[in-house]
């Protein structure tokens, strides 16, 4: 007896099968031989083999459905990454598509979470000063800004570009302020504000400025400019007048 009848003895019914009928290229041709004539030797039922080939089919099919969903997820992973940074001209209106679902979708969210609070502005407008229209302006342009964005007018580029800079950043200033007012101010007065509305985690904010921001950033992209027939220059300068204007305005309150 040789070596390969003696591994090949050793193997069960199944292997011998998937190494006979799927597996023959991964072996010798004296090991195919040895694993035939053991097969053979064993005198196997149909019914067994039949079980073989369904339990075969059935890995295969398995295999089959992991090779999809990663190909799936490899596609969803492109995807993204052209959400972020587009390289095809054509892809661009389906991004700024998508962008402005997102957006609406964030709008209705933060409008309905602060409905209570506009409609309350709204009954006390006897007492209103810049601070109530800073409060509401965004909730008045946003809709304009995104159907503007939606439509590729100028005007949308502009007011979604100033208001998530102005987001952006105000995101950082409050984060600042409610951090140093806390390290300022002990027990009392502090300690119930930090109860009734908690300081955000500074993760979070750095999350938030990064989304704000990063819509920013993908709007002053020289091809998504195109679309708006903007010059980067002047979108760039755009960004540094809302940034500074922001900061003037947080900082004064400081």
């Amino acid at each position: 007896m040789s070596e390969f009848d003696t591994v090949m003895s050793e193997r069960s019914d199944f292997e011998l099968y998937e190494i006979i009928y799927y597996k023959e290229g991964s072996y010798k041709p004296e090991a195919l031989v040895a694993a035939k004539n053991e097969f053979n030797a064993r005198a196997i039922s149909s019914e067994k083999i039949a079980q073989f080939e369904q339990k075969i089919q059935k890995a295969n099919q398995l295999k089959l459905e992991k090779e999809k969903e990663k190909t799936e997820l490899k596609n969803k992973a492109i995807s993204y990454g052209k959400f972020l940074i587009p390289t095809e001209k054509d892809t661009l209106p389906k991004t700024i598509l998508s962008l402005c679902i997102f957006l609406s979708i964030s709008y209705i969210y933060y409008l309905f979470n602060d409905i209570r609070m506009i409609i309350a502005f709204f009954e006390d407008i006897a007492n209103w000063d810049l601070s109530y229209i800073e409060y509401l302006f965004p909730y008045i342009l946003f809709p304009i800004g995104i159907y503007g964005l939606w439509k590729s007018k100028k005007y949308g580029w502009y007011l979604i570009v100033g208001l998530q800079t102005y987001l952006a950043f105000s995101t950082i200033y409050s984060g600042i302020i409610s951090y140093k007012y806390s390290m300022e101010s002990t027990g009392g007065l502090s300690t119930i504000l930090d109860t009734l509305i908690p300081r955000p985690t500074i993760l979070s904010i750095i999350l938030r400025f990064v989304v704000l921001f990063g819509i920013v950033y993908f709007l002053n992209r020289i091809k998504v400019l195109e679309i708006f027939k903007i010059k980067r220059t002047n979108g760039l300068l755009f960004v540094l007048v809302v940034f500074a204007l922001t900061s003037i305005l947080w900082w004064g309150l400081d």
